[in-house]
């Protein structure tokens, strides 16, 4: 449900939702705040780029697995 919530905040595009989505982002669980961190990067660019926010643990994961 709240992925959803954050999935429909970003295709609308509103910057205005940033300063709330910054607070959220601060006290929710850590998937959570990763998709906070996404919306709020996408609105920010102006929704014409994709998200390019990179998790350091699969990366690490992925890069020990090649080693």
């Amino acid at each position: 449900m709240i992925l959803l919530l954050l999935q429909k905040i970003k295709a609308s595009g509103e910057k205005g939702f940033i300063p709330l989505l910054e607070i959220w982002r601060e006290i929710d669980y850590r998937k959570v705040r990763e998709e906070i961190s996404k919306v709020i990067n996408h609105l920010e660019k102006g929704g014409g780029l994709p998200d390019k926010v990179i998790d350091l643990r699969e990366y690490r994961l992925k890069k020990q697995e090649k080693d």
